[in-house]
């Protein structure tokens, strides 16, 4: 089946189709990009539920924003919840003022799917892991906003 720029598994294999946020935007207010990941699907869907991984992977001290505080406190504390779909948990991180932390909240959506937290004015991130192996997966990034149209020439493979 087709559908939001994607082919999903035959209709009569689906235990039925869930409508996420970006599914309901215009197409000019989404794009999806897909990565093939030489990994096996556990390693790939780990990276993107670990938040720490930003404060070393994506590590950047000229920059302002999510990123300039999260690489200021790598080993950030964890607290989850579970929830009727998978998880949701909170990084909590230090800042440089003892009376405030960073918070960046992550769901994780059962079997394969996050949000990656961004600030409110940034595009949102959808993310998909889909094994086609032992060693492969499919990695999937919906690119969305609910008020702008996302240029596809900023959000393209890598």
């Amino acid at each position: 089946m087709e559908s939001f720029g994607l082919i999903w598994a035959p209709a009569d294999k689906l235990p039925g189709v869930r409508l996420f946020e970006w599914m309901k935007l215009a197409n000019a207010n989404r794009h999806t990009v897909k990565i093939f990941q030489e990994c096996n699907y556990l390693q790939a869907v780990e990276g993107g539920v670990d938040s720490s991984h930003i404060s070393w992977l994506h590590r950047d001290f000229h920059r302002a924003g999510e990123l300039k505080l999260a690489s200021l406190d790598g080993a950030p504390r964890i607290e989850l919840q579970d929830t009727p779909y998978g998880f949701c948990y909170a990084a909590i991180r230090k800042t440089a003022d003892p009376t405030e932390h960073f918070v960046r909240i992550t769901p994780f959506i059962l079997p394969f799917h996050t949000i990656v937290p961004f600030a409110k004015d940034q595009p949102r991130n959808f993310h998909a892991w889909v094994p086609i192996d032992d060693e492969n997966t499919w990695t999937y990034f919906m690119h969305y906003s609910r008020s702008e149209r996302i240029d596809p020439e900023a959000h393209k493979a890598p």
